[in-house]
């Protein structure tokens, strides 16, 4: 009886342990920061970007890094994210929406997910629709009816 007895303690032994049944493979691990966003990327400024802005985690084996916290942090520019955290999803997506700063030009974001090299994103703020003109120089401010002169006018937007 010791014969069986030792073999039915080592079969449920070995169950219990899961033997025979391959282990799941461990999550992967941030690598790689990617934008999923069109570039150039270009806004109005002080406006948030027409579309949410979206990035995607992913392993250096490439698979998607799904619940992963990013972080997006406006570097230049003076924008704003919101959020500025965002976990990614089971395709290793995140996104968040981005103001950009009051003057025109350049800004930047920066976005890290875990130990994966920093992703940095630029966009153009470009001048908003008109909100007032100012004659700055007149040739001849007093002219007669038909007669051709020349003006220099400066047109502003809202944050002019």
């Amino acid at each position: 009886m010791r014969p069986r007895l030792g073999l039915v303690v080592a079969s449920v032994v070995l169950q219990a342990c899961g033997a025979g049944e391959p282990s799941p493979a461990p999550p992967p691990v941030p690598g790689v920061v990617t934008s999923l966003m069109p570039s150039p990327l270009v806004g109005t400024a002080a406006a948030a970007l027409p579309a949410p802005l979206t990035v995607r985690v992913t392993g250096i084996d490439g698979r998607p890094v799904p619940n992963t916290t990013v972080v997006f942090a406006a570097a230049t520019g003076g924008g704003t994210v919101t959020p500025v955290t965002a976990p990614t999803n089971a395709l290793g997506d995140a996104a968040t929406s981005w103001t950009l700063g009051r003057a025109r030009g350049e800004n930047t974001l920066m976005v890290r997910a875990g130990a994966a090299p920093a992703l940095t994103i630029t966009a153009t703020g470009v001048a908003g629709d008109p909100s007032r003109m100012m004659v700055t120089r007149m040739a001849a401010p007093a002219a007669r009816a038909g007669t051709e002169t020349s003006a220099s006018v400066t047109v502003f937007d809202g944050y002019d």
